[in-house]
């Protein structure tokens, strides 16, 4: 992975001389940030090479989407040293929805539901296609990672719904973000309103619903509801069932990643309550 002072040259010859900045890690990338340029470096070879799909995905987004999304200024650069693993484009303002605390006066989900319509309307593109089952396996197989902070009364209830009967997915696809989390929606705090979306690198062919699985674990059926309801299509019982057993994969991956993580014993209450509240959506 690029070091930071790698980072500062790339922004310098881009006409960018201020201090690089720790923006913000995923599993797959570190974002920094020089003035208001966002340099996305990819952490490992086999998820540089997913770089050059995301560029081209964004700049083909059109120009006139509901919300603001990243908009890179060059195709992805790197130091002589490296491969083309770096994307670089000017920061989408915007506060990320899941450091929001009080979300009682924010308009979100109307503006969310638009933004679907208008990007799942896009041609599909020949993209990676991605899983769904592959990561319940995965939730499954890492459940015993964190048993012991679940316990075993919590780890056999997550167990059974994993592994219980699904209705078959659709053979339906449309062209989704894949990850669209309360962290990549950005929302504008003086105007109580969605102002953005970002961090596309998963993004490509998928069910449509996929798309509300993030939204589901944030707010529930009544976000749900308020986002169909603005992308004029309502979830089928079997959508349902699907979108909730995906959200209970989606969190038990994310518990078994951060158990990895230095901080893990930090971070464990929050993917504990989500584990919750999930199960009990």
């Amino acid at each position: 992975m690029l070091s930071a002072g790698d980072v500062q040259r790339i922004a310098a010859s881009l006409g960018f001389d201020g201090r690089v900045a720790h923006l913000g890690e995923g599993m797959d990338f570190v974002s920094y940030r020089c003035e208001d340029l966002v340099v996305r470096v990819a952490k490992r070879d086999e998820v540089a090479a997913l770089v050059e799909a995301e560029y081209e995905f964004l700049a083909t987004l059109p120009v006139d989407l509901p919300l603001a999304v990243p908009r890179p200024l060059c195709p992805p650069v790197g130091s002589p040293e490296t491969i083309r693993c770096v994307l670089v484009y000017p920061m989408v303002p915007g506060t990320p929805l899941g450091e929001v605390e009080d979300t009682s006066d924010l308009h979100v989900c109307e503006p969310i539901g638009r933004f679907l319509r208008s990007l799942h309307s896009l041609p599909i593109r020949d993209v990676a296609p991605q899983s769904l089952g592959s990561l319940s396996d995965f939730a499954s197989q890492r459940l015993s990672d964190i048993e012991k902070q679940l316990g075993s009364k919590l780890t056999t209830v997550v167990r059974s719904v994993l592994g219980g009967h699904l209705p078959p997915v659709s053979s339906e696809r449309v062209m989704c973000h894949r990850d669209l989390t309360d962290d990549h929606v950005l929302v504008d705090l003086a105007a109580h309103v969605a102002c953005g979306v970002i961090d596309f690198g998963d993004a490509g062919p998928s069910p449509w619903w996929h798309d509300l699985v993030g939204l589901w674990m944030w707010g529930g059926d009544g976000a749900i509801d308020s986002v169909c309801c603005a992308y004029g299509r309502q979830l089928e019982g079997a959508e349902q069932q699907l979108l909730e057993h995906h959200a209970l994969a989606v969190a038990v991956a994310d518990a078994v990643h951060a158990s990895r993580e230095v901080d893990f014993d930090l971070v464990w209450p929050d993917h504990l309550n989500t584990l919750v509240q999930v199960l009990r959506r």
